[in-house]
C-alpha cells in the first residue's frame, strides 16, 4: 500500500471527524456567535504556541555511529514558535493575530463586514494548518525517518540508523484545530460565501494562467526537523 494512499486515507479520516465536529458545534452556536468566535480564537492563540509535536531521535545507550561520525541523541519541537520565522509560520501567525483583531471588532457595530472578513482570514488559516501540518503528519514516522536520512547523506549508516526516529503528537495542534473548527462553524455562512468566490477564482487562472494555481504552495514552506 502506497504512503500517498495512507495519508490519503488518514487525511480524510481527519476531515470527516472535523466536519462531524463543526456541524455539531454549529447546531449549539444559536442566534449570537460572537462569544463562540472568540472562545474559538482564545484556543488557537493557546495551541500556536503549545507544542504541536516532537520528533525524537533516540538510539540505544544515547548515540549511534552514522557516516564515521557520533550522532547523540536529540528532539526537535514543531509549534508556532519554532514557524514564526518561515514564510508559512509568518502566514499563518498573521492570520491568528488578524482575526483575533476581527473577532473584537465583531463586537461592534461593524461585526457583518467584520465577520465576512474573519471568515476569508479563517480559510487561509485552515489551508495552512491542513496542507502543512496535518498533511505531514499523515505522513508521521515514515516522513520523519525520511527527513532524517535525506539530512544525514542518504547512506546506509543513515538508514539504520532512521528506525531510532520517532513522531510524538503534541496538544497544541490538537487544541489549535479544535478553536479552528469552533470559530469556523460560527462564521460558516461567510466562509460558504468565500468558498464560492475561491472556486470561481480557481476556475479563471486554470483557464487564463495555470502557472498562478502552484505559486501559492511553494510560497508556504514549514520548515521541518534538523537532526
Amino acid at each position: 500500500m502506497s504512503h500517498a494512499f495512507i495519508a490519503g486515507g488518514i487525511i480524510g479520516v481527519v476531515i470527516i471527524a472535523l466536519v462531524a465536529l463543526g456541524i455539531v458545534t454549529q447546531l449549539t452556536v444559536g442566534e449570537n456567535p460572537q462569544g463562540v468566535i472568540i472562545a474559538g480564537k482564545i484556543l488557537i492563540l493557546i495551541g500556536f504556541f503549545i507544542p504541536w509535536y516532537w520528533v525524537v531521535f533516540s538510539p540505544p545507550h544515547g548515540s549511534v555511529l552514522v557516516n564515521g561520525a557520533i550522532m547523540k541523541a536529540s528532539t526537535f519541537t514543531e509549534s508556532g514558535l519554532v514557524e514564526r520565522s518561515s514564510d508559512g509560520g509568518k502566514i499563518l501567525f498573521g492570520a491568528i493575530a488578524a482575526g483575533a483583531v476581527l473577532a473584537v471588532a465583531g463586537l461592534t457595530n461593524a461585526r457583518d463586514v467584520a465577520r465576512f472578513l474573519h471568515a476569508g482570514i479563517h480559510l487561509l488559516l485552515a489551508y495552512a494548518v491542513l496542507a502543512f501540518v496535518w498533511l505531514e503528519l499523515a505522513f508521521w514516522n515514515t516522513g520523519f525517518r525520511a527527513d532524517f536520512v535525506n539530512q544525514a547523506g542518504r547512506t546506509q549508516s543513515a538508514v539504520d540508523a532512521s528506525r531510532y526516529v520517532s513522531g510524538h503528537l503534541g496538544v497544541g495542534l490538537i487544541i489549535l484545530t479544535v478553536g479552528m473548527i469552533i470559530t469556523g462553524a460560527a462564521l460558516i455562512k461567510q466562509i460558504l460565501i468565500w468558498l464560492g468566490l475561491i472556486i470561481l477564482i480557481v476556475i479563471a487562472l486554470a483557464i487564463f494562467d495555470k502557472s498562478a494555481l502552484g505559486s501559492f504552495f511553494h510560497w508556504l514552506n514549514f520548515s521541518g526537523a534538523t537532526f
